[in-house]
């Protein structure tokens, strides 16, 4: 039995030191899980939130109870951590590249007048003066060319290599292009009087398109001339070209009426003779086209053609102006040129006036002559140098003023 309570004694000895050793141990645990943040208030490490609202329970009055809104307790806004961010870098000031005050490169037309003020750069701000060449280029041709141009700028001298660059831009310009007549089933001379010219200082053709021109039948019709120079500027002109009957016989009453008519238009009161003759020769120069192939017997129907029609070779100018002669009452005479091989028929006239005969001839030419009271002299030169134009036999007609009028017809 003494047995027994002793043992069952030291059982209760030794629970007893087992429950103080479990809580000390317990404890221990605690304050070592504490100090390590693993357990506790705060062991996410997360600071209080300052805007979170403690719920308070208030006293109880007497106040009759109110029902409201349950108040909403903000949530903590949780702490956003930013990337880090580079210092914004300073942005570079543009830079302004220097401006010369002299361009590297002009550009100007062929065989235009040479200036290099063409130079200058407008942008510049300073001063530029006097401008110059040092050596002056030729412009006569198209393409680039290396020059030197001098200048004073901002008060000193200074010299510049540059380019010029030579261009064409312009077109020909065709001339002699105008209205023609021509009688129906005869040819027309359409490259009568008709050239080009062009800026360059080149030959250049012109060419005629005359496809819509019918030489059988009555109208008027268009043809068309081009020119185009080696830079592949092209220049036109339209031509008026009016097909007509072939004008029948007519009276020498008829003729005259006409020709008094136009006398009467172009002659002024107190008119020499002198000038009633460039009246003349400028009224039918101005007012008749040139063609060929026509019949050379009757001088009334040809200068009829030339007075209504306005066409004509040079029998039909000659006739014209002798009958405007003949009324007007100049003594005239008809010139043939003499028959050479190669070389057609032509005709003009001789009128006398201030004592003597001189050479009238109305027909046009290509280069602008103008034979107006010529002398023997003075149409021969042109005649030798023009491939005989005007070789006749002189022996044929009375003799010939020698003393130049000086007459400029200006048409």
């Amino acid at each position: 039995m003494e047995e027994y309570n002793k043992s069952k004694k030291w059982g209760k000895y030794e629970i007893a030191i087992a429950v103080l050793m479990a809580v000390i141990i317990i404890g221990v645990l605690l304050i070592v899980l504490r100090l390590t943040n693993v357990i506790g208030p705060n062991r996410n490490n997360k600071k209080p939130d300052p805007t979170a609202t403690a719920k308070i329970t208030a006293a109880p009055t007497d106040e009759p109870e109110t029902t409201s809104e349950p108040t909403k307790i903000p949530t903590a806004t949780p702490e956003i951590t930013q990337a880090p961010t580079a210092a914004p870098t300073a942005t570079p000031e543009p830079t302004t590249e220097p401006v010369n005050p002299i361009k590297s490169s002009a550009t100007i037309e062929v065989n235009s007048e040479l200036y290099a003020s063409i130079f200058k750069n407008t942008a510049y701000k300073g001063e530029i003066k006097d401008v110059y060449y040092k050596k002056a280029p030729s412009i006569n041709k198209v393409g680039d060319i290396n020059v030197i141009l001098c200048a004073t700028v901002d008060g000193v001298y200074k010299e510049y290599n540059a380019v010029l660059r030579v261009v064409d831009t312009t077109p020909p310009k065709i001339t002699g292009v105008g209205e023609r007549a021509v009688a129906v089933g005869h040819s027309i001379a359409y490259m009568w009087n008709v050239k080009a010219t062009d800026n360059s200082g080149e030959t250049i053709e012109v060419k005629v398109d005359s496809s819509k021109v019918d030489l059988y039948h009555t109208g008027t019709y268009e043809a068309v001339y081009s020119a185009k120079d080696s830079s592949g500027n092209v220049s036109t002109a339209v031509a008026k070209i009016v097909v007509v009957d072939d004008p029948a016989t007519v009276s020498v009453e008829t003729v005259n009426a006409e020709a008094d008519k136009i006398l009467a238009k172009i002659f002024k009161t107190g008119m020499t003779d002198k000038e009633k003759l460039l009246a003349i020769y400028r009224y039918i120069k101005r007012n008749t086209g040139y063609t060929s192939n026509h019949s050379y017997d009757d001088i009334y129907k040809n200068a009829y053609q030339g007075m209504t029609q306005y066409y004509g070779d040079c029998y039909v100018y000659f006739c014209y102006a002798k009958v405007l002669l003949d009324r007007a009452g100049f003594e005239n005479l008809q010139v043939t040129k003499t028959k050479t091989e190669g070389h057609s028929a032509h005709y003009w006239n001789l009128v006398y006036v201030k004592g003597g005969w001189y050479h009238f001839d109305t027909t046009p030419r290509k280069d602008n002559f103008e034979c107006c009271l010529l002398t023997d002299a003075e149409l021969k030169a042109y005649s030798d140098t023009h491939d005989g134009t005007h070789v006749f036999d002189s022996s044929a007609y009375p003799e010939r003023a020698t003393t130049p009028l000086g007459i400029v017809p200006n048409v």
